[in-house]
């Protein structure tokens, strides 16, 4: 009877534990249940602040766009009525135009002075890139010639939108300009810088070479003719990393211009000329010193030219 009385004093005292954590554990879910809630309502709460505070930005943005959009307008509605007056002038001698090019096609586009960029024709014929493309100084400009990396050199006529002869070289043509030397001495000439290390002239009625520049060891990505003696000294940079400066009239090297650390890529007389070790680099022609190296670039500088006057670069 003992024993029956201790056990169920044991068992009631049980009972009573369980009762006591079942009660904390009801508690400490309502608790939690409280402390969700409230969060979940401050969260909302945020969530109502964050939207009302993106809708105002959004109005200010709308704002600010509405703003630039109208600026823009007037801006070109200026630049449109600066045209006209400009266009109202005198007219030019030749319309303004520019080049573009893709891989298969030789395109010209005229600006229509900035309003309509109008396409005027597609020249295609070229099987690669085209890398090079001027215009002649004869005739108006009525002729272009364009090199490219299907090993041609190729002349069109403007006037009447069609090729009218090709020139056929043994590697990648890197440049090709008219020769103004030649065209004083009539005989119409194009010269090209391939990627064989060559220099050629070609005769533009015949379509064949008749003049050839062989002392680079890299290929020649570029060339320029004087603008003094009639053209008559032609200017060329290499994958060598030399610039050679040519005598047209004896086809001789007449100086070596060396001391550069990669690819020239583009000459201007001077010489100046730029290369891939992003330097700008200025030359005595006659006694082959660098004068001056202009640095800043961060990249490979592919094109230089002098301002009108020739006292900036």
């Amino acid at each position: 009877t003992s024993l029956k009385k201790e056990t169920m004093q044991l068992m009631d005292k049980i009972n009573e534990t369980i009762e006591l954590k079942q009660k904390e554990l009801l508690e400490k879910d309502k608790k939690i249940q409280r402390e969700s809630q409230q969060e979940l309502l401050k969260l909302r709460a945020d969530i109502e602040i964050m939207k009302k505070d993106f809708n105002e930005k959004e109005k200010q943005l709308l704002s600010h766009h509405d703003k630039f959009v109208k600026l823009l307008e007037e801006k070109n509605e200026k630049l449109v009525q600066d045209i006209q007056k400009l266009s109202n002038k005198d007219e030019q001698k030749e319309d303004d135009n520019t080049i573009s090019s893709n891989s298969k096609q030789l395109s010209i586009y005229t600006l229509d002075l900035l309003r309509s960029s109008k396409l005027l024709t597609i020249f295609s014929g070229h099987s690669s890139y085209i890398r090079s493309l001027q215009y002649s100084s004869l005739d108006g400009g009525r002729f272009l010639c364009s090199g490219s990396y299907d090993r041609t050199v190729r002349l069109w006529d403007l006037d009447n939108n069609k090729q009218i002869q090709i020139f056929n070289e043994p590697s990648f043509v890197w440049n090709a300009k008219f020769s103004p030397y030649h065209r004083d001495h009539n005989r119409p000439t194009i010269c090209s810088a391939s990627g064989d290390k060559t220099i050629r002239f070609w005769d533009i009625k015949t379509a064949k070479e008749y003049q050839t520049f062989k002392e680079h060891s890299n290929s020649v990505y570029t060339i320029q003719f004087s603008p003094f003696t009639g053209g008559r000294y032609l200017c060329s940079g290499s994958g060598d990393n030399t610039i050679h400066l040519w005598d047209i009239e004896t086809s001789k090297s007449l100086h070596v211009f060396n001391g550069h650390l990669n690819t020239i890529n583009c000459v201007e007389f001077s010489p100046l000329q730029s290369n891939s070790d992003n330097t700008i680099r200025l030359w005595d022609i006659e006694n082959t010193k660098q004068l001056a190296a202009f640095n800043g670039h961060e990249g490979t500088v592919k094109s230089v030219k002098y301002s009108r006057n020739e006292t900036s670069i």
